[in-house]
């Protein structure tokens, strides 16, 4: 486990800066106040604020391109003797936790920001491991292990471009180091106070080591279009500098075994790899490179006494060079062409180091991560994450288990599979139970809607998905083998898939809705054509959502669907008959944005209800398209809704989307916000991917929700009674945590 006093590189993530408003309209800053909100959402069981018993909440998020480009730590958080990896991918504005179980799978995650992550470092200290994770405005440190935020300070600068944590005065409490392009700035993480700056310093990698014979620590910055420097760590006087500069990135460590650090590094004018001792102002030795700079790093993964220099030149090999020399002391024909960042750590428990690094061929972004195993010094790869997701999701018994599983669509890079596959996940903490592998040859674009349905004999639930991209095919497939049941184009292309009932028979019927705009239904065992809507606007592109209900009590299915563009949120509803799927009734005039059924409450006042462009909620009677007095007004219109009574008060409440992608939970007895969540993601252009599911969707008797988009997919448990009974009132908000599991 790294030293905090010689402080390692990067690591860490954000957590959305939200509100949290209360029935009494009291507003709370998600800060110190609140370190812990999040703590309804991720990754192992935590006590609820006045409910301590375990409750399973957690977020799950694409490994996604650049894994660890903004920062890649390894630390032995837990004490079990395997380190995980901290993780904050490229473009993206989330980090996670890893942890190897033959590959590497992901633990934890934080939820999304707004904000741009720029860097992230993880480091040991006396009172716990610690997780920096810099903004381009902010600075939040996380307790490793609980993932409690434990400070959020406000820097000086909009540029942030890099940190790294340190005891640089040796005073038992870490310091942190933050660079923007133009200014070198300390602060003491204490409290977060800024206890110093040196203007003209600014970096673009800044690491913290031992590399002279004074007790504090040193500073050294790369990228600075002066030179690179060692600074003092308290005084921030300049100790040394080289006007040939480091490159764009440096490594640390004791390369010639004098007890002090040396630096690794390359040059601002060639991209030859030197070893600098700043102490004896020489070049150690100097190694030349290709056309690129080389990826640096410096562990002792050999049993010779020393640490060695890990040098990666891209299109080229990995080279293990003797830390004195510089010598050749091992090459590796990697398969990666470009390296984000490196760690070295024990993370499967066998007592020797693999040195790790994420990276892709050319000429793609950063797949992958690789390892070269301690001992045997065999090259594998060791990660199978998702890029991306869909956005859709599905809850169902779909193994032989009888339990609740959710199922999501993601993309993957595996040789001769289809870049899009369905991964089964528990429902306990979000972990990854299988996933399909089907081959190439089933590609169909994407993935636009899935729905966990039964259309075969068996107990389990089968995956039906559909694509937006082709003409088909609408796919069932066995939920726990992936086996395909059967599979058949359509007429248009799917937004949105559901389950009906539609003539009595023991199999449900699937519906479509597709462009033209129109909906097709099928035999849900066979999937045969049972009926296609005849045309209604052709100016229209689809009908993008669908809601079946039984509207006459015949005990068969009637079906909604909203007709819509691709371009614009909103859209018109009708109803269609669910035997032959013609035309009842509408277009109606509304501007609907979502629908929803009610879940989990017999006889409730309204069997729809609809988010609308004014921003009400309202219900909906079925039959006419008459909808009722608003029944909350919201700041913003709501792009997704559902509707179940999370307090338990008799009263449902509403579960929405926002326009801008911010999760809210309404009271439904108030008609106001009580509590707000996180973002899910940018909302480029009109419709976006996005899922929302509410009920008891683990079976446990608690009203739960789970909200997706093609950023991450994110499980709350109920209760929430005491959010709204007393506005964090009860006992205190010291349960609640920004990202804690």
């Amino acid at each position: 486990m790294p030293d905090a006093k010689k402080a390692g590189r990067r690591a860490s993530a954000p957590v959305g800066d939200w509100q949290i408003l209360s029935r009494r309209r009291a507003t709370v800053r998600l800060g110190r106040a609140t370190t812990a909100l999040l703590s309804l959402v991720l990754l192992s069981p935590i006590g609820l604020l006045a409910d301590p018993s375990p409750r399973s909440r957690w977020s799950r998020t694409p490994l996604g391109y650049g894994i660890g480009e903004r920062g890649l730590s390894a630390l032995d958080v837990d004490g079990d003797g395997r380190a995980e990896l901290f993780a904050a991918p490229e473009g993206e504005n989330y980090w996670y936790e890893l942890r190897r179980e033959g590959l590497f799978r992901q633990s934890w995650s934080s939820f999304l920001d707004e904000a741009e992550l720029v860097a992230l470092d993880a480091v040991s200290s006396p009172s716990g491991a610690k997780v920096a994770v810099l903004y381009s405005h902010s600075l939040r440190i996380f307790d490793a292990r609980s993932k409690v935020e434990l400070l959020n300070v406000t820097t000086a600068t909009w540029t942030n471009t890099d940190v790294a944590l340190g005891d640089l005065d040796l005073d038992g409490v870490l310091d942190a180091v933050v660079c923007d392009d133009e200014t070198l700035y300390l602060y003491e993480l204490a409290n977060g106070t800024q206890t110093a700056l040196r203007h003209g310093f600014g970096c673009s990698d800044v690491a913290i080591g031992q590399t002279d014979t004074d007790p504090q620590l040193e500073i050294v910055i790369a990228g600075n279009p002066t030179g690179g420097y060692v600074l003092d760590g308290v005084s921030l006087v300049v100790e040394w500098g080289d006007l040939e500069g480091f490159g764009p990135q440096i490594a640390l460590g004791d390369l010639d075994g004098d007890g002090r650090d040396e630096i690794l590094a390359s040059s601002d004018f060639d991209t030859a790899a030197r070893a600098l001792d700043p102490e004896s102002n020489s070049e150690l030795w100097r190694r030349e490179g290709d056309y690129y700079p080389p990826a640096l790093f410096v562990a002792d993964l050999d049993p010779a006494p020393g640490p060695e220099a890990v040098v990666h030149e891209r299109y080229g090999s990995l080279f293990l060079l003797a830390g004195t020399s510089g010598e050749l002391l091992r090459a590796h024909a990697v398969e990666t062409s470009s390296v984000s960042r490196f760690a070295a750590a024990d993370t499967d428990g066998d007592g020797d180091l693999e040195l790790l690094w994420s990276g892709g061929e050319c000429c793609y972004s950063y797949d992958d991560i690789w390892a070269i195993e301690g001992g045997s010094n065999v090259l594998q790869r060791v990660s199978e994450g998702a890029r991306s997701m869909e956005g859709t999701i599905a809850v169902g018994e779909f193994g032989t288990d009888p339990v609740k599983e959710v199922a999501l669509a993601a993309r993957f890079n595996e040789p001769d599979q289809a870049p899009v596959q369905l991964v089964v996940l528990d429902m306990a903490q979000g972990r990854q139970v299988r996933r399909s592998s089907f081959d190439s040859t089933t590609a169909s674009g994407n993935v636009s809607a899935m729905i966990g349905m039964q259309v075969d004999a068996d107990a389990a639930s089968e995956l039906c998905v559909a694509s937006s991209d082709a003409l088909g095919p609408v796919r069932c497939v066995d939920g726990q083998t992936f086996e395909e049941e059967w599979a058949g184009g359509s007429l248009g292309y799917v937004s949105v898939l559901a389950a009906a009932e539609l003539d009595g028979d023991p199999a449900p019927e699937i519906l479509a809705g597709t462009s033209g705009p129109a909906i097709e239904a099928r035999e849900g065992d066979s999937g045969w054509l049972k009926w296609r809507t005849p045309e209604i606007n052709p100016n229209l592109d689809a009908i993008d959502r669908l809601l079946a209900i039984d509207v006459d009590g015949d005990g068969l299915d009637e079906v909604i669907g909203r007709l819509a563009t691709y371009y614009y949120g909103s859209g018109a509803l009708a109803l269609f008959s669910g035997a032959t799927g013609d035309l009842l009734s509408g277009p109606w005039a509304l501007s609907v944005w979502a629908l929803a059924k009610p879940t989990l409450m017999e006889n409730p006042p309204y069997r729809v209800y609809v988010a609308l462009s004014d921003k009400t909620i309202r219900g909906l009677d079925p039959q006419t398209g008459t909808p009722s007095a608003p029944l909350a007004t919201l700041p913003g219109i709501s792009r997704q809704l559902a509707v179940v009574d999370l307090d338990r008060d008799g009263t449902l409440d509403f579960v929405v989307v926002d326009q801008v992608m911010y999760l809210h939970v309404v009271d439904g007895a108030t008609a106001t916000v009580a509590w707000a969540g996180p973002y899910l993601g940018p909302t480029g252009y009109g419709w976006v991917d996005l899922s929302l599911e509410a009920g008891d969707l683990d079976g446990n008797g608690v009203p739960d929700f789970a909200v997706a988009s093609r950023y991450g997919l994110f499980y709350f448990e109920g209760p929430l009674f005491e959010v709204f009974t007393d506005g964090f009132e009860s006992g205190n908000t010291l349960a609640w945590s920004d990202t804690q599991p």
